[in-house]
C-alpha cells in the first residue's frame, strides 16, 4: 500500500483543541480522518486485527471506518471514516430518534464487550444520524475493560437517555429536550428522583445530595480513590468498611454498577412514546394522497418543477409525516424533512424505517431554532448544517402569521437563510378553516414581499379551489 505523506497545514482540523488522548480529527480533500497517538495505537490495530471493527462496520453501527494509507505529519497511523453529510443533534431528534440513539449505544457495546473493550462515554454527542440510521461516531471512546462486571460510564448512560427517555414518556417532552440539548444540562440521578417522587421534595436538598454522592460512591467503589472518600477519618477503618460494603454490593444487596446489557435493553424497551395528539401528528394520514400526487395536482406540480431545475438537494419544512420528500428521495440524493411537532416527527421516523427512504429527520422550530452551546463542533447553525439548494414551505405560512403572528419579513429571512438558491412557498388566500382574514393579508401583499428578496420565476395556484397559491423563485444575487 503507498503512504501519503501530509502536512498538518493541509488538513481541516474537526477542532482548534485536539482533547482525545486517541487521536486527531481532520478533513482532507472532503475526506474525514483519525490520526492516531502513537500511545493508542496497539489497542486500535487489535481492534482491527481482532476483527471487532469489521463486525461493527458489518452491522451498519458505526460509519465505516478502515486503516487508510495516508500518513499525516506527527502521526504514524490514520483512519478513514464515511462521512456523514448532514449532521444533526440531539436537541433535533424526536422520541423515537433518542430512543434508537439509546439502543445503538448498547448494541456498540455488546460488540464491544466480546473483545474485551467498552464505550468510555455514553452521551449523545457520539452519534450522529446518518439519514435515519444512528452511527457511534467516537472511535477514541473505544477502550479496554478494567472489570467485567461494570460498565465504567452507566451512570452517564441513564443521565443521557434513560431519565430524558423517561421525563418524554411522562409527557414533558420540552423538560426531555432541554436536558438532551447539551451535555452540561444532563440531569444528575437525585435531580431525576426527585421529578420523579415529588414527595422528597420535602427533605432539605443537601441531605438529598449527600445520599445521592453516597450512592455514587457504593456503585462506583471500583473508580474511586478510596483515601478521598469521607465517611470516617481513621484511614484503616474507612478501607474496612469500604471493603465491607465494596463486597456486599457486588453481591447486589447494595446499588451497584454491574452491568447486563441485556436487561438495560429491556428497560429501554420498556419506555413507549406518550401517546398524546399534537396539531399535526397524524396531518398526512388524513390527507388524500392520490390526490396530491395526481397528475397536474399540488405535489406533482413541485415534483416536476424540481426535476426541470434539476434540484437535487432539498429541505422541507413542515414535512408532517415526510409524504412529498419521500417520493423526492426517489430521485434525489439529498432530502431533510423538518417538522416542529414532536409526534409528527415520530411519524415521520418510523415511517422512514418501513420505506427505507434515505431521508434525515430533524425535529425543528425554524423561526426558533436551538443554538448549541459547545466550542468544539464549528459551523453547528442548523442554517448552516441543513442549508440546501431548494427549501419547501408549503402550506406553512399562514399558520406562522395569522395564528404565530410572525411578520412576512420575519418568515422570509428566517427560511432563506436555509436556501442556496431556490425557494418554494404558498400563499393560502383563505387563511385557515374559512375564518376571516385582515384586510391586508391579500395575494398582492404576499407577492411585494416574495419580489423583495427573490427573482419570481413561477406564480401559479396549485389546487382547484384557489386555495394554494405556489410561489417558486431564485434568491437574488
Amino acid at each position: 500500500m503507498a503512504i501519503n505523506y501530509i502536512k498538518i497545514t493541509e488538513v481541516e482540523l474537526f477542532s482548534k483543541t485536539n482533547i482525545d488522548p486517541v487521536g486527531l480529527l481532520f478533513v482532507y480533500k472532503e475526506k474525514f480522518y483519525r490520526a492516531i497517538n502513537d500511545a493508542a495505537i496497539d489497542d486500535i490495530l487489535y481492534l482491527f486485527d481482532s476483527g471487532a471493527i469489521k463486525e461493527l462496520n458489518d452491522l451498519n453501527l458505526i460509519p465505516d471506518t478502515k486503516i487508510s494509507d495516508l500518513k499525516l505529519e506527527g502521526f504514524n497511523l490514520v483512519l478513514e471514516h464515511e462521512r456523514i453529510e448532514i449532521i444533526t443533534y440531539s436537541a433535533e431528534w424526536s422520541f423515537e430518534m433518542l430512543k434508537a440513539a439509546a439502543k445503538l449505544v448498547i448494541e456498540v457495546n455488546k460488540v464491544l464487550f466480546k473483545y474485551g473493550f467498552e464505550t468510555k462515554d455514553a452521551h449523545y454527542n457520539n452519534i450522529l444520524f446518518d439519514k435515519y440510521i444512528p452511527k457511534f461516531v467516537d472511535i477514541g471512546s473505544f477502550h479496554r475493560r478494567k472489570n467485567n462486571k461494570y460498565w465504567e460510564c452507566k451512570d452517564e448512560y441513564y443521565r443521557s437517555f434513560v431519565y430524558p427517555l423517561k421525563i418524554w414518556a411522562s409527557g414533558n417532552s420540552q423538560l426531555a429536550r432541554r436536558s438532551i440539548s447539551d451535555p452540561s444540562s444532563l440531569l444528575l440521578r437525585y435531580e431525576f428522583t426527585l421529578y420523579k417522587h415529588p414527595i422528597l421534595r420535602a427533605i432539605p436538598k443537601s441531605i438529598i445530595v449527600k445520599i445521592s454522592y453516597l450512592l455514587e460512591v457504593l456503585r462506583n467503589l471500583s473508580k474511586f480513590d478510596l483515601d478521598n472518600i469521607l465517611i470516617v477519618h481513621n484511614p484503616k477503618l474507612k478501607r474496612k468498611i469500604l471493603k465491607i460494603l465494596h463486597k456486599i454490593s457486588q453481591y447486589g444487596f447494595l446499588p451497584n454498577n454491574n452491568i447486563n446489557l441485556n436487561r438495560l435493553e429491556r428497560v429501554i424497551e420498556r419506555i413507549k412514546r406518550p401517546l398524546y395528539a399534537t396539531k399535526w401528528g397524524d396531518y398526512h394520514f388524513k390527507v388524500n394522497k392520490d390526490e396530491l400526487f395526481k397528475a397536474g395536482g399540488r405535489f406533482d406540480l413541485i415534483i416536476n418543477l424540481i426535476k426541470e431545475y434539476k434540484i437535487n438537494e432539498v429541505f422541507e419544512v413542515g414535512g408532517n409525516q415526510g409524504m412529498l420528500s419521500i417520493e423526492l428521495v426517489k430521485f434525489i440524493d439529498k432530502v431533510i424533512c423538518s417538522d416542529y411537532d414532536e409526534v409528527a416527527v415520530d411519524s415521520m421516523y418510523i415511517n422512514l424505517f418501513n420505506t427505507n427512504s434515505k431521508i434525515t429527520p430533524v425535529l425543528l422550530d425554524i423561526m426558533h431554532p436551538i443554538y448549541l452551546n459547545n466550542p468544539f463542533i464549528e459551523k453547528s447553525k442548523p442554517q448552516v448544517r441543513l442549508k440546501s439548494q431548494a427549501t419547501l414551505v408549503l402550506a406553512v405560512t399562514h399558520h406562522l402569521i395569522l395564528e404565530q403572528k410572525k411578520s412576512i419579513d420575519e418568515i422570509f429571512e428566517a427560511v432563506l437563510q436555509y436556501t442556496k438558491e431556490y425557494l418554494f412557498i404558498e400563499f393560502m388566500p383563505n387563511g385557515i378553516d374559512k375564518n376571516p382574514v385582515p384586510d391586508w393579508y391579500k395575494f398582492e401583499w404576499f407577492k411585494e414581499h416574495f419580489e423583495k428578496y427573490l427573482d419570481v420565476l413561477l406564480i401559479k395556484t396549485s389546487t382547484e379551489d384557489g386555495s394554494r397559491i405556489l410561489f417558486l423563485g431564485r434568491v437574488k444575487n
